[in-house]
């Protein structure tokens, strides 16, 4: 994952370094973490088994399940409150309903989250863009780093987001 990851970094300015030297203790310009971690899993009654990505996460958020109650406390917890220097949150995945659902609880938790495009939104000075997950099947990441097929669009309107949110801005002069 930190492979796909650092490419998508890359293709927004956000990176020009190894990213292991990103993940560490003491890093001041980059911050990781997760709204829900990838190994959460939601039985699926169609598929009859657990999944843990695709329609059945989704739906879990969307009818306000225990998952959505997990993401909500840590939007809560770890997104309320973030430092003056903050300027810029990225979070993986990029699908309509995902993004719709962080809109609505960044904006419960910091207040108004306006819609800046389809792809990202602005609470209180911060702006959250949402890029594919690195752990995507199939294509959808190169696809996404090309700019191809579906996600020439949302690729394209995430570099937008973060490039106009950060112009000028010395961060992201370091990465070109």
């Amino acid at each position: 994952m930190r492979k796909q990851l650092a490419a998508i970094l890359q293709s927004l300015r956000l990176l020009a370094r190894p990213i292991d030297d990103c993940i560490r203790v003491g890093e001041q310009r980059l911050g990781f973490g997760s709204l829900i971690r990838c190994s959460v899993a939601q039985w699926d009654p169609q598929k009859e088994k657990y999944s843990k990505s695709g329609n059945a996460i989704l739906q879990k958020f969307a009818k306000g399940d225990l998952t959505a109650q997990v993401a909500k406390n840590c939007v809560e917890r770890f997104l309320r409150d973030l430092p003056d220097r903050t300027k810029l949150v990225v979070l993986l995945g990029n699908e309509a309903r995902y993004i719709e659902f962080c809109r609505e609880q960044v904006g419960r938790a910091r207040g108004e989250a306006r819609a800046v495009n389809a792809v990202s939104y602005d609470s209180m000075g911060v702006r959250f863009v949402h890029v594919i997950h690195a752990k995507a099947q199939g294509a959808l990441v190169p696809d996404w780093l090309a700019g191809r097929n579906s996600q020439q669009e949302k690729r394209r309107l995430a570099v937008e987001a973060v490039d106009a949110q950060l112009a000028g801005h010395p961060y992201l002069q370091e990465a070109v």
